[in-house]
């Protein structure tokens, strides 16, 4: 799944932590069906904002040729050094879930959706939890 993994330039981002987020993005793909898509990782050296807040990441999915870019930023690093690797797994869990809502997302902020594109998303996205259900209901199972 994951293609590229870019370092920063200024930031020094721990292996500890480099290969927990690869860890995790593969992991939650395949939880909630979306494994088929290929995926950069992308480390970015400066803090972004979306209105007030710091962002901890971003991603931009390409529904169109499956692939996904993460961005993560360093506000991501330092609340890791706080709050530990469950603070990544919950984030990265996150990020990934925007791959199984993307289809739904597009056609909701749509000025027109025709009624079949729209049933297609949310099948698709139905789709997703169901087998996400399954897989769950089958790991419990094995306990």
């Amino acid at each position: 799944m994951i293609e590229k993994v870019t370092r920063p330039k200024k930031l020094k981002v721990p292996r500890k932590l480099k290969a927990l987020v690869i860890d995790s993005v593969r992991r939650h793909a395949w939880n909630i069906g979306v494994s088929h898509y290929t995926a950069d990782i992308l480390w970015a050296d400066e803090d972004k904002k979306k209105e007030e807040d710091f962002l901890f990441a971003e991603t931009e999915p390409d529904r169109r040729y499956l692939h996904a870019t993460f961005t993560i930023y360093p506000f991501a690093i330092r609340r890791w050094k706080e709050r530990g690797d469950s603070f990544i797994e919950n984030l990265m869990a996150h990020e990934v879930a925007h791959l199984a809502t993307a289809h739904l997302y597009h056609c909701a902020t749509c000025r027109y959706v025709e009624e079949g594109e729209m049933d297609d998303a949310w099948e698709s996205l139905t789709e997703t939890i169901g087998r996400l259900s399954h897989k769950l209901d089958n790991a419990l199972r094995k306990q």
